[in-house]
């Protein structure tokens, strides 16, 4: 062909290849290409490949290890084309036979066939046959005249390169449809590009390049940059180009073995090429790190959901992360770490945080990093070693990973203490569903709380508490108390803490065991617990007395039941009350006088009369007589020396009324008494300010005690006219005080008194006698006459008002409209309610602390 139709070929073909030529875009998998518009040949492009894009960055921890695409499945040997995404938008059917080479190239034509009238000289025959090589090593088939014009222009004219036709060919559609074996690629490779094929030695060491993670791609490179091709290129008058490696994997060699080392020591299987990219390429780009990756492959469902042994699990952590195996003694040491309730994260942390691990990253260029271990169980070892042992002790299993972080979670922020701790396993239904005895619950008490087996003579004492009745809470409420405990708490770094005793069997020890002792004796059985509350409750609330037990227990019709004689009962009178046997004389002389008529119930009375006794109830504190407050059935009484009383009772400051009408039981609530209407709270006191519970009245009566000086404020009670006491005020009267009843006619905010003092709130009686306030200097109420008038309130001091505090003061000036009923009594010395209180003032102090218009003076100096 003239140099000048060439040319024109060669614009003709640029033209087209503008408008048609495919644009190739290699998968991440390289066993295959999507293109834009179909073609029967291979034929070059002049556009450099794309490759699809890798994540820019993983986060620190994964779901699965490595990152996958979640729509395909890898399967052994990811570079091959037996490896295959399940899910693509045209699957291709996998050959059942892999498809043979030919024995012997086909022959090439010596001179070029026609192309649509245009005439080729193929001149360079050695490219000529370079690309007939390709179509028939390579797709199997004789190449089509266009798609053979084309990559030879292209290579004699167009400056295409021999990295370019391998790449057109060895990764075209068509010849990765064909999804040969690694091996026949390796054999397609040589035969296509150097034209023989390759010796068992090349072969072997492609196919390591391929176990070791690198791509058919990175294996076609390697023969490009062989002298052997660029010679072949030479000769041929061409280039031999080169192939651009666009995979993380490719290149960046040493992590590819590094994440590899994951893929085939931790998982036990080979690489998938998306995750082997993703984790390389975030690698090499510092994104994520070593300790990332340990994470992400220890931490995977795929090895979490294995199934493989803790023992199995530790050896990979040593192959993968230190790249060696694990000593025995260093397995056990990880495998008691880890049963002591460890989450595997905490285990990993133990080994990307070592010296050797470190030293690996560097050699392999990457980065450490770090992680923050979340669960409270991995956040301070000996508290999480302490929770372990009473599920280890207590429930005779390994804890949850929930409720030992929820148990770790609160010891370390203190919502727990140590006596939570042994309160929540002691007394859950799991520990109690087992039934134990009493010598295996206190073993397990030794050994949890403790930490230690029981010593013989301690778990003997402890046995004899529970056999005299204390319940195993008292028990593990002492092991709890106990200094071993407290130290075994400050050890961990938490706070000991104690438990509550409830029941009543547990308040007095020595009462529990005496009636124990009592039921063993006389009834031959121990008694319940619910029997042990009911009794002990009403002798430590005095609602049961000495007579009381014994006639309950040595009367009952359970030990009637049992016929015993005369004789047999006064020994067990003595040998229950007085802990000891009865003697030959007392037998005798107690079994005549019950067959001369005497009662049993006479005789335990007697028995229970003697000092000997006393002395014995006087150490249970019984009572051998009731004294004090006493509940019977839903009222309380108060007895002296056995007898109760009745009347008005005054007590610590609080009177109490023991209603005569009831037998002496003590009043609550609202009751007429000695014509009044009171009201006593629940605790049965007379409460004495009651305006909270009346509310503000439409009138009031005021009566004022002179002889006692202080005032006492009566509501109204319906018909029964003025019977509601309200409340008492503390007053100073004076002997000029009129006495008689009155009718308030005036009020006034201030006025002058004698000699030009001044006061407030006041309320008119009659003529110049008023209620109202301590004087004032002025009329300012910062210049309160302290010690001359204020600190003698409470005795007869004024010229005849009747002077009272400012708050009281106020209260009648406020609330008693005028006209209302005043009765000044010359003689009574008490009311229904008693005289208040009253604390006298330092002299400093020139204002009334209850006047609500200086409290701002209190507030100033603190003081009330």
């Amino acid at each position: 062909m003239k140099r000048s139709n060439i040319l024109i070929k060669l614009a003709a073909l640029s033209l087209c290849m503008s408008m048609i030529v495919p644009h190739f875009s290699m998968a991440a998998d390289e066993t295959s290409y999507q293109t834009e518009t179909s073609y029967q040949t291979a034929v070059p492009s002049s556009e450099e490949s794309t490759v699809e894009s890798v994540p820019e960055s993983k986060e620190t921890t994964f779901e699965t290890a490595p990152p996958t695409d979640s729509d395909s499945e890898s399967v052994s040997n990811p570079d091959s084309g037996e490896s295959q995404s399940e899910s693509t938008e045209s699957e291709t059917s996998i050959p059942e036979t892999e498809p043979s080479l030919p024995e012997a190239p086909p022959s090439i034509p010596e001179t070029p066939p026609s192309n649509s009238g245009l005439s080729i000289s193929y001149d360079n025959q050695a490219v000529y046959q370079l690309v007939s090589r390709m179509y028939e090593y390579v797709l199997g088939r004789p190449g089509d005249q266009n798609g053979i014009d084309n990559w030879y222009l292209l290579l004699t004219e167009g400056g295409g390169t021999g990295a370019q036709l391998a790449d057109g060919f060895l990764f075209s559609n068509e010849f990765t449809d064909k999804q040969v074996a690694d091996e026949t690629f390796i054999q397609v490779m040589y035969q296509s590009l150097l034209g023989r094929t390759p010796s068992s030695s090349e072969a072997a060491s492609m196919q390591s390049l391929i176990s070791d993670g690198f791509s058919r791609r990175y294996l076609c490179r390697q023969l490009i940059q062989s002298q052997e091709f660029k010679t072949l290129c030479q000769n041929a008058g061409i280039s031999a180009g080169d192939l651009t490696l666009t995979e993380a994997r490719d290149k960046y060699p040493k992590i590819t073995a590094f994440v590899l080392r994951f893929y085939t020591k931790c998982l036990g299987r080979s690489y998938d090429v998306t995750g082997l990219n993703e984790w390389v390429q975030v690698l090499a780009d510092k994104k994520s790190s070593g300790v990332d990756i340990s994470y992400g492959f220890f931490g995977s469902k795929e090895i979490l959901e294995s199934g493989i042994s803790k023992e199995d699990y530790i050896q990979r952590l040593y192959e993968t992360i230190l790249g060696r195996s694990a000593s025995s003694s260093e397995i056990d040491h990880y495998i008691d770490y880890w049963n002591t309730g460890f989450s595997y994260k905490h285990i990993i942390y133990q080994f990307v945080f070592s010296d050797e691990f470190k030293g690996l990253c560097q050699e392999y260029g990457i980065s450490v990093g770090s992680i923050t271990l979340t669960e409270a169980r991995d956040k301070n070892p000996e508290i999480t070693k302490f929770v372990q042992q009473f599920y280890n002790n207590c429930l005779d299993r390994s804890a949850d990973a929930d409720g030992l972080n929820d148990w770790c979670a609160n010891l370390l922020d203190g919502s727990s203490d140590g006596a939570d701790l042994a309160h929540g396993f002691i007394f859950s239904d799991e520990f109690k569903s087992k039934n134990l005895s009493d010598e295996d619950f206190l073993t397990i008490l030794y050994r949890a709380i403790l930490g230690r087996e029981p010593d013989k003579d301690g778990l003997q004492s402890w046995i004899k508490v529970l056999d005299n009745g204390m319940s195993r809470y008292f028990v593990c409420s002492n092991f709890i108390n106990s200094p071993e405990f407290q130290e075994f708490c400050s050890e961990v770094g938490i706070s000991k803490g104690s438990l509550t005793l409830t029941e009543n069997r547990d308040q007095n020890e020595p009462l529990t065991g005496y009636i124990t002792h009592i039921f063993n004796t006389v009834l031959d059985r121990k008694p319940t617990a619910d029997e042990l509350n009911d009794l002990t409750g009403k002798i430590n609330g005095h609602q049961m007395i000495a007579e009381d037990l014994a006639v309950s227990i040595l009367l009952s019709d359970e030990y009637k039941a049992k016929g015993t004689s005369d004789s047999q009962f006064v020994q067990d009178l003595y040998l229950a009350l007085l802990r000891r046997n009865a003697s030959e004389s007392d037998i005798v002389t107690i079994t005549s006088a019950l067959k001369n008529g005497k009662t049993r119930e006479q005789i335990i009375k007697e028995v229970i009369a003697s000092s000997e006794f006393k002395d014995i109830a006087s150490d249970m504190g019984i009572l051998i007589v009731r004294d004090g407050w006493v509940q019977q059935g839903d009222s309380w009484y108060f007895y002296r020396n056995g007898s109760k009383l009745t009347g008005w009772y005054r007590e610590n400051g609080y009177r109490y009324y023991l209603n005569p009408a009831k037998d002496g039981a003590r009043e609550v609530g609202w009751e007429y008494v000695d014509g009044y209407k009171l009201y006593f709270n629940y605790d049965g006191q007379l409460v004495q300010d009651v305006e909270y519970l009346v509310g503000k009245q439409d009138s009031y009566f005021i009566k004022v005690y002179k002889p006692a000086n202080y005032v006492i404020i009566f509501a109204k009670d319906g018909n029964n006219g003025y019977t509601i006491p309200v409340k008492a005020m503390i007053c100073s009267c004076g002997n000029p005080t009129p006495t008689g009843d009155y009718y308030t006619p005036n009020k006034f905010r201030w006025l002058t008194m004698v000699g030009g003092s001044k006061a407030q709130w006041c309320t008119q009686i009659l003529g110049d006698y008023l209620f109202h306030s301590v004087p004032y200097r002025i009329q300012d109420n910062s210049t309160l006459y302290t010690d001359l008038m204020y600190n003698l309130l409470g005795t007869t001091q004024s010229l005849g008002c009747i002077r009272l505090r400012a708050g009281d003061a106020k209260w009648i000036y406020d609330n008693c409209s005028l006209g209302t009923h005043v009765n000044i009594d010359p003689n009574a010395t008490s009311g229904p309610f008693d005289k208040p209180a009253f604390e006298p003032l330092p002299s400093w102090h020139t204002w009334d602390p209850t006047d609500p218009t200086a409290s701002y003076l209190c507030a100033q100096h603190g003081c009330h």
